[in-house]
Parts: structure tokens; sequence; C-alpha cells
């Protein structure tokens, strides 16, 4: 694209009964060619995901937040009206849902879903694998907490992202981008500890533990998907995700037979699982899709509008009382998820 710089360099070079002139005039070209080529490396980076498909990103991400909390919700309403629904229940309702629909999207848009290199392949594995931990783990946690309590754990893994991205991905962070996302999580954390002071969960501890581990798994598994929708196609993550789900609701049980429960299945609970399951397979989706178009440290922190958006369900629907705890920490995290995405969209092309 650019001259060879020797050439250049090499047609300005003084000779003996040249001016100093023709000296100055090769340094100017040579100054000319540096920020030509710094341009160039800054046009690259801009287009790794926070050029022109930022929007498109944080669009997906916006959507994939509304989904998560219409998944916490539903959730939520499985284990407040019918007790004897286990995780292995939804997520085999769930599952059997998502692996179709995804199989049938990859046909359609003619991906070939088992064609991948050896490379790619392994790391697809281990996102599946942290995926499975992540999504089992989280859906057992709200069973012994609220909703918006485990979203506040769980969304610890914004900030890990940020550094895992940093580390693994070679993203660039800024102060606004580490300041807005420890800003928004100290919103959800004052949510949390406010609504947590008056819950009165017998299984509190252990849904602390397993909202911790969907936690940390989730921030490795997310960094990876940056890592492999720059390689492969998006679908293919879902997918996979989905099929690892399915086949592990289907094995364990065959070990531990009192985990599933079909022959007490009743229409109300599944079309409630059903409900699950395709918010889910939109969220997964969408979040794939986020994770294609822009930075991983840039999308993440968006992950905390899901828990403002469970907010409002708990309080309406499960009767939990609403502090003024709950004010201050959801116009921080607002502020703070906003600031960052303005700030982006604002700046100069």
């Amino acid at each position: 694209m650019y001259p060879d710089r020797k050439l250049l360099c090499q047609r300005f070079e003084p000779s003996g009964s040249e001016s100093q002139e023709s000296s100055h005039e090769a340094s100017e070209v040579e100054k000319r060619l540096d920020f030509s080529e710094s341009l160039q490396v800054e046009d690259l980076d801009f287009g790794k995901g926070e050029g022109e498909n930022s929007l498109k990103g944080i669009l997906y991400m916006v959507l994939c937040a509304f989904c998560f909390a219409g998944v916490g919700f539903v959730i939520k309403c499985i284990y407040h009206n019918y007790t004897e629904v286990g995780i292995f229940d939804i997520l085999l309702i769930r599952c059997c849902l998502t692996t179709i629909v995804y199989y049938f999207v990859a046909k359609v848009l003619k991906v070939n879903l088992f064609e991948i290199n050896p490379g790619m392949a392994t790391i697809l594995m281990l996102r599946v694998f942290l995926g499975i931990i992540a999504i089992g783990s989280l859906v057992a946690s709200m069973r012994y907490l609220p909703a918006s309590i485990a979203m506040m754990i769980y969304n610890i893994n914004p900030i890990l992202v940020m550094i895992l991205a940093y580390f693994m991905l070679s993203e660039q962070l800024n102060l606004i981008k580490i300041v807005c996302c420890f800003g928004a999580f100290a919103g959800i954390v004052i949510i949390g500890l406010g609504r947590n002071e008056n819950s009165q969960s017998e299984g509190e501890i252990l849904g602390i533990l397993l909202a911790s581990i969907a936690c940390i798994s989730d921030s490795f598994s997310f960094t990876l998907t940056r890592k492999l929708n720059l390689e492969i196609h998006y679908i293919l993550n879902p997918y996979y995700l989905s099929l690892g789900c399915l086949l592990t609701s289907v094995l364990v049980p065959l070990f531990y037979s009192d985990l599933l429960h079909p022959e007490n299945y009743s229409v109300p609970q599944i079309l409630l699982c059903l409900s699950d399951g395709i918010l889910a397979l939109l969220a997964y989706l969408f979040l794939s899709l986020a994770y294609k178009h822009t930075h991983a440290s840039t999308v993440s922190p968006l992950i905390y509008l899901d828990s403002l958006l469970n907010l409002p369900t708990d309080i309406l629907y499960f009767s939990y009382s609403f502090y003024i705890t709950d004010l201050v920490g959801s116009v921080l995290c607002f502020i703070c998820v906003l600031v960052p995405v303005i700030r982006l969209l604002c700046r100069p092309k």
C-alpha cells in the first residue's frame, strides 16, 4: 500500500554536490512515511471491533442482557411455583429446543458444523466445558438466592473479562473503561447488599458459591468466545455449548436417577421451561454476535443491564421490598454502563 521506504529515501539521498535542502526533503519524506504507517496501524486496530461494528456489538449485547433478564425471571418463576423441578429438568427441555434450532440456523446459513481446524476445536471444547459449568451453577444458584443477588455475584465477570481480554487477546484498556466497569459493579453491589440484609434464604452460602463458580467459568468462556469468533462462524459457539449442555443433562441423570422427573411434568411447567429455552436461545445467539463484532472489554460491562432489569420483577412479582439502596445502585450502574458507550459512539470516525 505504501511506497518502499528505502527507495524513497535513496531518491533524496544527498550526493557530494547536492545541497542541504535535498537532505532536509528526504527527512520530511521519511517523517511522512512514519506518520502514514502509524495511521495504518491505528486503522487496523480500530477495525478489529472498535470501529464501524461497535454499534452492532453494543446493540446485540443489550438484547442479550434483556434475554438473560428474562431467563432469570422465568427460572425464578419455575423455582417459586414448582419446587420439585430441578436444574436438569430445566436444562433438558432448554437444550433440546436450542440444539435443534441452532442446527437448522446453521443449515440455513450453510455453515459446516464439523469443519473446524484442530487448534480452534480444542479451544471450542474448553469454552463449552466452562460454559456448561457456568450455566449449571448459575441456574442452580437461583434456587437459593433472589435473581438479582445471584446476578450481582455473577456480574463480577465483566471485570474479569476485561483483565483476561487484556492478557489473552491483547485488547486495549483505558481509564474510562476500567473506572466505569468498577463503578457499574459497585452499583450492583449496593443493590445486592441492601437486599441481602433482609434475605432469609436457608441455602444462601451454597447459592453464593454456585454464583461465584458461574462467574469465574463464564469469564474465561466469554473471553474464549471472542477469540473463537475472530476465526470461526459465530453460530458454532452457541450450537456446541447447547449440544454439550444437552449431553450433560442426559448423561448425568443416568448415574443419579432422582435428578430428572419427566413423569411429573405438567403443561404449565413445560411451557415455562420452553419460555426459558427460547430466551436462552436468543441470549446466547446475541452474545456470540456481540463478541464477533466488538472487543470483549467493550461489550462485557453491558451485561450489568440484566441485574437492573431483574430488579423490578423481584419487587413487583416476587414481593421483595424496595430500598433506597436499589435506587442509588441502579442510577450508579446505569450511568457507568452508559458513559463508555456514548464515548465510543461519539468518537470521530
